[in-house]
């Protein structure tokens, strides 16, 4: 009885378990985006709604910095994949390329852990 009262607790704890990956290999993604200052808040939130809307993605951190002489933002968002999930990113980052004041949206991956 305890293991079927305990068990929707353990699934949802395994969604974020990244240390279950086989190969060892859990990619860290950086995700830059260059932008006018006015619209960075709005990016970032735009990450992070990404980012939540897939349990294989976990958000590490997000920087922002400042060009003042061109009035432009820069956003580095690290985040963690459980596995290959290079089309997960791809998608994040057409979604941004398509947000309105974004100039240039990139990624890579920045290490595995």
């Amino acid at each position: 009885m305890i293991h079927v009262a305990l068990r929707p607790a353990e699934l949802f704890h395994n969604r974020f378990n990244f240390s279950n990956n086989d190969n060892n290999n859990t990619p860290l993604f950086r995700v830059t985006v260059v932008c006018k200052e006015r619209v960075e808040n709005h990016l970032r939130v735009q990450i992070l709604n990404e980012v939540r809307k897939h349990n294989t993605l976990q958000l590490r951190s997000v920087r922002s910095s400042d060009d003042d002489s061109r009035n432009l933002s820069i956003i580095d968002a690290f985040v963690l994949a459980n596995g290959k999930q290079e089309p997960l990113i791809e998608n994040l980052v057409s979604n941004l390329t398509m947000e309105l004041g974004v100039s240039e949206v990139s990624w890579e991956v920045e290490s595995y852990l």
